[in-house]
């Protein structure tokens, strides 16, 4: 479990604390990351949740070969506007990689 101080600043501008919970799962040939974090990240308010979602599965069938998968997934709910509504925005990513060592001195990756 993390808290911390802003989400991706140094100085934070809300007075909010950021929460982050950490796991991992490992087996021989494959290891699971799995990382959710949730604040209150809008500019000088104390309203509208931030939320992220961070998966990574690395696989490692051989010990010449491994790839990754990292799939994020966030939403942020603005803070209340004048009329009493809020926008929410949603956005997500997706990463794959992979590296096999065809001999001593050469790789593709």
């Amino acid at each position: 479990m993390q808290v911390v101080n802003g989400w991706n600043n140094v100085t934070k501008s809300n007075g909010g604390t950021t929460i982050g919970l950490t796991s991992a799962y490992a087996k021989p040939r494959y290891t699971w990351f799995l990382n959710c974090y949730t604040c209150l990240e809008n500019a000088s308010t104390q309203k509208g949740y931030r939320n992220l979602i961070d998966s990574t599965l690395l696989l490692t069938p051989t010990s010449k070969f491994n790839t990754y998968i990292n799939y994020d997934y966030c939403q942020n709910r603005d803070a209340m506007t004048a009329q009493g509504s809020s926008l929410l925005k949603r956005w997500q990513g997706l990463a794959v990689a992979a590296h096999e060592q065809i001999s001593g001195t050469s790789a593709l990756t």
